[in-house]
């Protein structure tokens, strides 16, 4: 083994067992003061012990690739057994840690330390995540998941902040088309409507841009209350509500690939109904239902589904677009299902079923080679992985990337061109949204 490796061996030993010693000595504390432990370390802690243990194994006679065979092996192996030392000092503190649970953890502590270069040089989704988003809401029971840390407001707050949006861009297209015939077009309610040309300058249009870039200046947020009195929230409560709301509808499954950068329809996968698509539970495939309705290339079984679904979310909020001008984004995700870090115009989403992760990111992140479409990356690591789900137990997020679990009622408003990823946690989730800017004209 050479110098330099054994060095860096020795450290990763040592920082791992310090942390194990930092834990256990916080734990052994809560237990004197009659506070229970907790079950298992918090998965973002193991994955960046993990990713420690890696940074060392990179170093290898091969010139730093993340081949892990010879000496990398043994930073593997060393990771590993520290890995399994604090799981079993946490477990032996909690009563309730099942036996089961346990083994599937380590199976996959096995995966995170043999091969930390995950699956992002890949171009398709090969790894199933299922047994990831099930031990995640497992190791976060008691409703301890990951609170989405951005700013809230209210429905009325962002209703009365999109009327001072909407105002201000009145007055202003107002002025400027007062003596020609164009004032009709400046303040036309729909001017996103599929027969309609594209305006030069109308009010709405410019109402929900600046909309979405300001409510939480700049930033990500949530909006409560927006689906209080939505059918849906009833007709699709659960996985079966659902299943029952779309009936025996077939739908084209889609997945997610950087051949294009966004959803399209997968390849050799025939139409399934809901109910064939939860009994399928294809997470390797990373297959999911996917519907932008202003995409020019929609199917018209899409359109349908969508025309179908759109009485179960009304009424919509008043900065969203009208039903008629068919803006209306729809995800239907199975557990372990993902869309990859990608960036596009401002959207609102709305989480109606289920439970979905989010990693999120600014614009000022860079891609991979600065084109648009293509992965991140961070601190020189590319985030290229077609399924994000690796980032609940196997691989760190990037730094600095914001997770927020969101949960039925949730409405997030993500401005244009933040970075995001996503993953279903639950057998069966769904949200429906749609665009603040007019995707049907849009330059590409």
């Amino acid at each position: 083994m050479s110098v330099e490796l054994f060095h860096r061996v020795l450290g990763v030993a040592a920082l791992l067992l310090v942390r194990l010693a930092c834990y256990c000595t916080a734990a052994d504390a809560d237990a004197t003061r009659g506070i229970d432990a907790d079950p298992l370390l918090p998965t973002s802690e193991l994955a960046l012990l993990a990713d420690d243990a890696a940074d060392a194994c990179t170093i290898s006679r091969s010139g730093g690739r993340n081949d892990l065979g010879g000496e990398s092996a043994l930073c593997a192996e060393l990771s590993l057994r520290q890995l399994r030392a604090t799981i079993a000092k946490a477990e032996a503190r909690q009563h309730d840690t099942s036996a089961e649970q346990s083994a599937a953890l380590e199976e996959l502590l096995v995966s995170i330390a043999a091969d930390k270069s995950g699956n992002h040089s890949h171009v398709r989704a090969t790894d199933d995540y299922r047994r990831d988003a099930e031990l995640y809401l497992k190791t976060y029971s008691g409703g301890n998941l990951p609170s989405c840390n951005l700013k809230r407001t209210s429905l009325k707050h962002a209703e009365s902040f999109w009327g001072f949006s909407l105002d201000s861009a009145l007055k202003h297209a107002t002025s400027l088309h007062q003596f020609d015939t164009a004032a009709a077009e400046a303040v036309d309610p729909m001017p996103w409507m599929p027969d309609k040309p594209e305006l030069p300058l109308n009010a709405y249009d410019l109402a929900r841009k600046h909309f979405a870039s300001a409510l939480f200046s700049g930033k990500p947020g949530l909006v409560d209350g927006v689906a209080d009195k939505w059918p849906a929230m009833e007709l699709w409560r659960t996985q079966e509500d659902l299943i029952a709301r779309v009936s025996g509808r077939r739908i084209a499954l889609m997945n997610w690939t950087f051949d294009l950068g966004i959803p399209a329809q997968a390849e050799d996968v025939p139409p399934e109904t809901l109910s064939e698509y939860v009994e399928r539970g294809d997470s390797a495939q990373n297959l999911f239902v996917f519907v932008n309705e202003a995409f020019p290339g929609i199917s018209q079984k899409l359109t349908d589904l969508v025309e179908d679904l759109a009485s179960d979310i009304q009424p919509l909020p008043s900065f969203a677009a009208k039903r008629e001008e068919q803006h209306a984004i729809l995800a239907i995700d199975g557990a372990g299902s993902s869309h990859a870090f990608h960036q596009h115009a401002a959207v609102w989403q709305t989480q109606v079923t289920g439970r979905k992760a989010w990693w999120l990111m600014p614009p000022s992140v860079p891609s991979v080679d600065g084109q648009q479409k293509r992965p991140p990356m961070v601190d020189g690591r590319v985030y290229g992985n077609p399924n994000a789900c690796e980032m609940l137990l196997r691989r760190s997020p990037p730094a600095g990337a914001q997770i927020c679990v969101m949960e039925p009622g949730d409405t997030m408003i993500l401005p244009s061109d933040w970075w995001h990823a996503t993953c279903g946690l639950d057998v069966l989730t769904a949200s429906m949204g749609g665009w603040f800017e007019d995707q049907m004209r849009r330059e590409e």
